[in-house]
Protein backbone atom coordinates (compact mmCIF):
# COMPACT_ATOMS: atom_id res chain seq x y z
CA UNK A 1 0.00 0.00 0.00
CA UNK A 2 1.64 3.26 -1.68
CA UNK A 3 1.13 6.70 1.30
CA UNK A 4 -0.47 7.76 -2.26
CA UNK A 5 -3.17 5.56 -1.40
CA UNK A 6 -3.87 7.41 1.72
CA UNK A 7 -3.90 10.58 -0.08
CA UNK A 8 -5.97 9.72 -2.58
CA UNK A 9 -8.43 7.43 -1.54
CA UNK A 10 -9.26 3.98 -1.50
CA UNK A 11 -12.53 2.70 -2.86
CA UNK A 12 -13.32 -0.66 -2.00
CA UNK A 13 -10.98 -2.54 0.83
CA UNK A 14 -11.19 -5.71 3.32
CA UNK A 15 -12.17 -3.76 6.65
CA UNK A 16 -10.48 -7.37 8.41
CA UNK A 17 -7.20 -7.61 6.41
CA UNK A 18 -6.16 -3.97 5.51
CA UNK A 19 -7.12 -1.41 8.20
CA UNK A 20 -3.50 -1.82 10.13
CA UNK A 21 -1.96 -1.55 7.02
CA UNK A 22 -3.87 1.27 5.94
CA UNK A 23 -3.72 3.02 9.75
CA UNK A 24 0.20 2.42 9.32
CA UNK A 25 0.27 4.20 5.98
CA UNK A 26 -1.76 7.07 8.18
CA UNK A 27 0.61 7.59 10.80
CA UNK A 28 3.37 7.44 8.25
CA UNK A 29 1.97 10.59 6.54
CA UNK A 30 2.08 12.53 10.05
CA UNK A 31 5.72 11.56 10.72
CA UNK A 32 6.69 12.97 7.57
CA UNK A 33 5.68 16.23 8.76
CA UNK A 34 3.05 16.74 5.73
CA UNK A 35 0.50 19.81 5.59
CA UNK A 36 -2.09 19.69 8.01
CA UNK A 37 -4.82 19.20 5.35
CA UNK A 38 -2.67 16.19 3.86
CA UNK A 39 -2.48 14.38 7.33
CA UNK A 40 -6.16 15.25 8.38
CA UNK A 41 -7.29 13.81 4.71
CA UNK A 42 -5.41 10.75 5.58
CA UNK A 43 -6.69 9.73 8.98
CA UNK A 44 -10.74 10.96 7.18
CA UNK A 45 -10.34 8.40 4.68
CA UNK A 46 -9.41 5.25 6.91
CA UNK A 47 -12.06 6.39 9.46
CA UNK A 48 -14.50 6.47 6.56
CA UNK A 49 -13.63 2.85 5.58
CA UNK A 50 -13.49 1.24 8.76
CA UNK A 51 -15.83 3.68 11.08
CA UNK A 52 -16.26 0.93 13.63
CA UNK A 53 -12.52 1.93 14.12
CA UNK A 54 -11.63 4.87 17.00
CA UNK A 55 -8.07 4.99 16.26
CA UNK A 56 -7.77 7.38 13.36
CA UNK A 57 -9.85 10.07 14.62
CA UNK A 58 -8.46 10.08 18.07
CA UNK A 59 -4.89 10.42 15.91
CA UNK A 60 -6.76 12.95 14.04
CA UNK A 61 -8.32 14.68 17.15
CA UNK A 62 -4.78 14.38 19.03
CA UNK A 63 -3.01 16.00 15.95
CA UNK A 64 -5.60 18.62 16.10
CA UNK A 65 -4.60 19.61 19.36
CA UNK A 66 -1.05 19.44 18.89
CA UNK A 67 -1.68 21.69 16.00
CA UNK A 68 -4.05 24.23 18.32
CA UNK A 69 -6.57 23.68 16.39
CA UNK A 70 -8.96 22.67 19.00
CA UNK A 71 -12.49 23.31 17.90
CA UNK A 72 -11.63 20.43 15.49
CA UNK A 73 -10.13 18.38 17.56
CA UNK A 74 -12.83 18.39 20.04
CA UNK A 75 -15.41 17.55 17.30
CA UNK A 76 -13.23 14.32 15.95
CA UNK A 77 -12.85 13.61 19.37
CA UNK A 78 -16.45 13.26 19.91
CA UNK A 79 -16.75 11.04 16.93
CA UNK A 80 -14.31 8.85 17.71
CA UNK A 81 -15.91 8.02 21.07
CA UNK A 82 -19.21 6.81 18.59
CA UNK A 83 -16.76 4.93 16.94
CA UNK A 84 -15.22 3.26 20.41
CA UNK A 85 -18.79 2.62 21.86
CA UNK A 86 -19.67 -0.22 18.46
CA UNK A 87 -16.44 -2.15 19.03
CA UNK A 88 -17.74 -4.60 16.39
CA UNK A 89 -13.84 -4.93 14.68
CA UNK A 90 -11.61 -7.46 16.06
CA UNK A 91 -11.13 -8.68 19.41
CA UNK A 92 -13.40 -5.29 20.47
CA UNK A 93 -9.89 -3.46 20.68
CA UNK A 94 -11.20 -0.31 20.69
CA UNK A 95 -11.63 -0.58 24.65
CA UNK A 96 -8.34 0.18 25.64
CA UNK A 97 -8.49 3.68 23.30
CA UNK A 98 -11.95 5.16 25.39
CA UNK A 99 -9.86 6.76 27.94
CA UNK A 100 -7.06 8.20 25.53
CA UNK A 101 -10.18 9.28 23.21
CA UNK A 102 -11.79 11.42 26.71
CA UNK A 103 -8.98 12.74 27.72
CA UNK A 104 -8.26 14.32 23.89
CA UNK A 105 -11.94 15.43 24.46
CA UNK A 106 -11.42 17.06 27.19
CA UNK A 107 -8.54 19.20 26.59
CA UNK A 108 -9.66 20.42 23.32
CA UNK A 109 -13.11 20.75 24.73
CA UNK A 110 -11.73 23.13 27.04
CA UNK A 111 -9.68 25.28 24.61
CA UNK A 112 -12.72 25.76 22.43
CA UNK A 113 -15.09 26.70 24.81
CA UNK A 114 -16.74 23.34 25.36
CA UNK A 115 -16.46 23.38 29.32
CA UNK A 116 -19.40 21.21 30.12
CA UNK A 117 -18.36 18.38 28.03
CA UNK A 118 -14.30 18.84 29.48
CA UNK A 119 -15.52 18.73 32.93
CA UNK A 120 -17.79 15.44 32.05
CA UNK A 121 -14.94 13.79 30.10
CA UNK A 122 -12.61 14.35 33.18
CA UNK A 123 -15.13 12.88 34.86
CA UNK A 124 -15.30 9.46 33.55
CA UNK A 125 -12.06 9.29 33.44
CA UNK A 126 -11.05 9.57 36.45
CA UNK A 127 -14.49 6.84 37.75
CA UNK A 128 -13.13 4.31 35.32
CA UNK A 129 -11.70 1.31 37.01
CA UNK A 130 -8.43 1.78 34.98
CA UNK A 131 -7.42 5.20 35.32
CA UNK A 132 -3.79 5.19 35.68
CA UNK A 133 -2.16 6.84 38.70
CA UNK A 134 0.10 8.62 36.35
CA UNK A 135 -2.69 10.65 35.00
CA UNK A 136 -4.62 11.20 37.56
CA UNK A 137 -3.37 14.17 38.88
CA UNK A 138 -3.33 15.93 35.92
CA UNK A 139 -7.13 14.72 34.96
CA UNK A 140 -8.48 16.53 37.94
CA UNK A 141 -6.49 20.04 37.65
CA UNK A 142 -7.91 19.50 34.38
CA UNK A 143 -11.35 19.01 35.32
CA UNK A 144 -11.17 21.93 37.87
CA UNK A 145 -10.38 24.33 35.23
CA UNK A 146 -13.60 23.73 33.25
CA UNK A 147 -15.38 23.96 36.14
CA UNK A 148 -13.88 27.06 36.78
CA UNK A 149 -14.19 28.24 33.48
CA UNK A 150 -17.97 27.36 33.36
CA UNK A 151 -18.53 30.08 36.22
CA UNK A 152 -16.32 32.85 35.24
CA UNK A 153 -17.01 33.76 31.70
CA UNK A 154 -17.71 30.84 29.19
CA UNK A 155 -18.34 31.57 25.76
CA UNK A 156 -21.88 31.57 26.04
CA UNK A 157 -22.74 33.15 29.77
CA UNK A 158 -26.29 32.50 29.58
CA UNK A 159 -26.15 28.68 29.31
CA UNK A 160 -23.84 28.76 32.61
CA UNK A 161 -26.42 27.08 35.03
CA UNK A 162 -28.02 24.34 32.77
CA UNK A 163 -24.29 24.10 31.75
CA UNK A 164 -23.55 23.42 35.78
CA UNK A 165 -26.50 21.15 36.33
CA UNK A 166 -25.75 18.93 33.62
CA UNK A 167 -21.87 18.60 35.02
CA UNK A 168 -23.76 18.10 38.83
CA UNK A 169 -25.87 15.44 37.17
CA UNK A 170 -23.06 13.63 35.37
CA UNK A 171 -21.22 13.79 38.79
CA UNK A 172 -24.21 12.49 40.55
CA UNK A 173 -24.82 9.57 38.31
CA UNK A 174 -20.82 8.78 38.71
CA UNK A 175 -21.20 9.12 42.63
CA UNK A 176 -24.22 6.79 42.97
CA UNK A 177 -22.58 3.86 42.68
CA UNK A 178 -19.96 4.40 45.71
CA UNK A 179 -21.58 6.40 48.13
CA UNK A 180 -18.30 6.09 50.11
CA UNK A 181 -16.02 7.04 47.13
CA UNK A 182 -13.50 9.53 49.10
CA UNK A 183 -14.44 12.59 45.59
CA UNK A 184 -18.00 11.95 46.41
CA UNK A 185 -17.73 12.35 50.05
CA UNK A 186 -15.79 15.60 48.99
CA UNK A 187 -18.28 16.71 46.44
CA UNK A 188 -20.86 16.61 49.43
CA UNK A 189 -19.12 18.63 51.25
CA UNK A 190 -18.39 21.11 48.85
CA UNK A 191 -22.64 21.61 48.25
CA UNK A 192 -23.03 21.64 51.94
CA UNK A 193 -20.63 24.72 52.05
CA UNK A 194 -20.24 26.20 49.43
CA UNK A 195 -21.04 29.62 50.58
CA UNK A 196 -18.91 32.65 50.46
CA UNK A 197 -15.97 30.02 48.08
CA UNK A 198 -13.89 32.31 46.10
CA UNK A 199 -10.97 30.12 45.53
CA UNK A 200 -10.33 28.77 41.66
CA UNK A 201 -10.21 25.12 41.88
CA UNK A 202 -11.70 24.45 45.79
CA UNK A 203 -8.66 25.29 47.91
CA UNK A 204 -10.21 26.50 50.67
CA UNK A 205 -13.48 23.94 50.83
CA UNK A 206 -10.67 21.11 50.52
CA UNK A 207 -8.74 22.40 53.53
CA UNK A 208 -11.72 22.58 55.34
CA UNK A 209 -12.68 19.31 54.09
CA UNK A 210 -9.29 17.24 55.27
CA UNK A 211 -9.65 19.48 58.89
CA UNK A 212 -12.91 17.98 59.88
CA UNK A 213 -12.31 14.51 58.28
CA UNK A 214 -9.72 14.31 60.34
CA UNK A 215 -11.73 15.79 63.60
CA UNK A 216 -10.04 18.83 63.78
CA UNK A 217 -12.09 22.06 64.73
CA UNK A 218 -12.29 24.01 60.96
CA UNK A 219 -12.42 27.21 63.15
CA UNK A 220 -9.97 29.88 64.10
CA UNK A 221 -6.94 28.65 62.82
CA UNK A 222 -3.88 30.06 60.55
CA UNK A 223 -2.88 30.03 57.28
CA UNK A 224 0.01 31.91 54.96
CA UNK A 225 -1.19 32.54 51.43
CA UNK A 226 1.52 33.75 48.51
CA UNK A 227 0.39 35.83 46.32
CA UNK A 228 -3.03 36.78 47.29
CA UNK A 229 -3.86 38.65 44.82
CA UNK A 230 -6.74 41.21 45.67
CA UNK A 231 -7.80 39.81 48.35
CA UNK A 232 -11.19 38.59 47.29
CA UNK A 233 -11.20 37.52 43.72
CA UNK A 234 -9.77 33.65 43.32
CA UNK A 235 -9.11 34.05 46.88
CA UNK A 236 -7.82 30.98 48.84
CA UNK A 237 -8.15 31.92 52.11
CA UNK A 238 -11.26 34.90 52.33
CA UNK A 239 -13.85 32.13 53.04
CA UNK A 240 -11.50 30.76 56.30
CA UNK A 241 -10.88 34.14 57.34
CA UNK A 242 -14.59 36.01 57.17
CA UNK A 243 -16.93 32.98 58.27
CA UNK A 244 -14.59 30.96 60.19
CA UNK A 245 -12.68 33.05 62.07
CA UNK A 246 -9.13 32.23 60.44
CA UNK A 247 -6.54 34.88 60.29
CA UNK A 248 -3.00 34.53 58.64
CA UNK A 249 -0.04 36.48 56.89
CA UNK A 250 -0.88 37.41 52.93
CA UNK A 251 1.93 37.94 51.09
CA UNK A 252 1.70 39.59 47.55
CA UNK A 253 4.38 41.69 45.82
CA UNK A 254 1.78 43.20 42.38
CA UNK A 255 1.06 47.00 43.44
CA UNK A 256 -2.49 46.80 41.32
CA UNK A 257 -3.42 44.53 44.02
CA UNK A 258 -2.27 46.75 47.35
CA UNK A 259 -4.89 48.78 48.06
CA UNK A 260 -8.10 46.24 47.76
CA UNK A 261 -6.05 43.95 49.59
CA UNK A 262 -5.50 45.68 52.79
CA UNK A 263 -8.69 47.27 52.21
CA UNK A 264 -10.48 44.01 52.26
CA UNK A 265 -8.29 41.95 54.51
CA UNK A 266 -7.78 42.07 58.19
CA UNK A 267 -4.76 39.07 58.32
CA UNK A 268 -1.51 40.66 57.92
CA UNK A 269 -0.44 42.00 54.57
CA UNK A 270 3.14 41.89 53.87
CA UNK A 271 4.27 43.40 49.94
CA UNK A 272 7.56 41.41 49.94
CA UNK A 273 8.34 38.58 47.21
CA UNK A 274 8.20 35.30 49.04
CA UNK A 275 11.77 33.88 47.84
CA UNK A 276 14.41 31.86 49.14
CA UNK A 277 16.71 34.21 50.64
CA UNK A 278 15.42 37.78 51.89
CA UNK A 279 16.66 41.12 51.18
CA UNK A 280 17.61 40.44 47.58
CA UNK A 281 16.02 43.05 44.95
CA UNK A 282 13.95 40.81 41.60
CA UNK A 283 12.77 42.09 38.68
CA UNK A 284 8.38 41.70 39.32
CA UNK A 285 6.36 41.71 35.88
CA UNK A 286 3.12 42.82 36.56
CA UNK A 287 0.75 41.36 33.84
CA UNK A 288 -2.27 43.54 32.10
CA UNK A 289 -4.43 41.05 34.24
CA UNK A 290 -2.54 40.85 37.69
CA UNK A 291 -4.03 37.76 39.04
CA UNK A 292 -1.15 36.28 36.66
CA UNK A 293 1.72 38.20 37.38
CA UNK A 294 4.96 36.71 38.15
CA UNK A 295 9.05 37.30 38.64
CA UNK A 296 10.90 37.71 36.02
CA UNK A 297 12.32 34.43 35.41
CA UNK A 298 8.94 32.48 35.42
CA UNK A 299 7.17 34.41 33.37
CA UNK A 300 7.35 31.86 30.47
CA UNK A 301 6.34 29.11 32.56
CA UNK A 302 2.64 28.46 31.57
CA UNK A 303 0.27 29.07 29.10
CA UNK A 304 -0.39 32.81 30.47
CA UNK A 305 3.15 33.68 29.32
CA UNK A 306 1.86 35.78 26.17
CA UNK A 307 -0.17 38.05 28.57
CA UNK A 308 3.36 38.47 30.87
CA UNK A 309 5.71 39.52 28.20
CA UNK A 310 4.03 43.42 28.10
CA UNK A 311 3.85 43.93 31.70
CA UNK A 312 5.30 46.43 33.52
CA UNK A 313 8.36 45.79 35.26
CA UNK A 314 9.68 46.85 38.49
CA UNK A 315 11.90 45.72 41.60
CA UNK A 316 10.25 44.08 44.71
CA UNK A 317 12.23 43.15 47.68
CA UNK A 318 12.20 39.62 49.03
CA UNK A 319 12.12 37.43 52.27
CA UNK A 320 12.18 33.89 53.02
CA UNK A 321 9.63 31.68 54.56
CA UNK A 322 11.09 31.66 57.62
CA UNK A 323 12.03 35.09 58.15
CA UNK A 324 8.32 35.46 57.20
CA UNK A 325 6.73 33.56 59.80
CA UNK A 326 9.27 35.12 62.58
CA UNK A 327 8.74 39.00 61.63
CA UNK A 328 5.24 38.50 61.77
CA UNK A 329 4.99 35.63 65.06
CA UNK A 330 3.01 33.10 63.39
CA UNK A 331 2.56 30.31 65.11
CA UNK A 332 4.32 26.79 65.42
CA UNK A 333 1.18 24.90 64.01
CA UNK A 334 0.18 26.35 60.19
CA UNK A 335 -2.66 24.94 58.74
Amino acid sequence: MSKASVILGVSKMDPTEDFEELFSQALHVESMEESVETVLSGYRKVADLYPTRPEPLYRASRYCRLQGRNEEGYQLAVKALEAAKQTDHPKGESGPYNLAILDELSINGYWSGHYVESARACFEILAAADCPDSVRSRVIQNGKASLTAMGNGSRHPSEDLPNALRTLKSWRDIARNSPNDSRKLFFDFCLRNHSGMTSQNFQDLFVLYVLEKGGNSIKNRYFVEFGAGDGEYLSNTLLLERQYGWNGILAEPARAHWRNLRRVRTSICDQRCVWTESGDMMTFVEANEPEISSIEQFIESDRNASHRRSGERYLVETVSLLDLLAQHNAPQTID
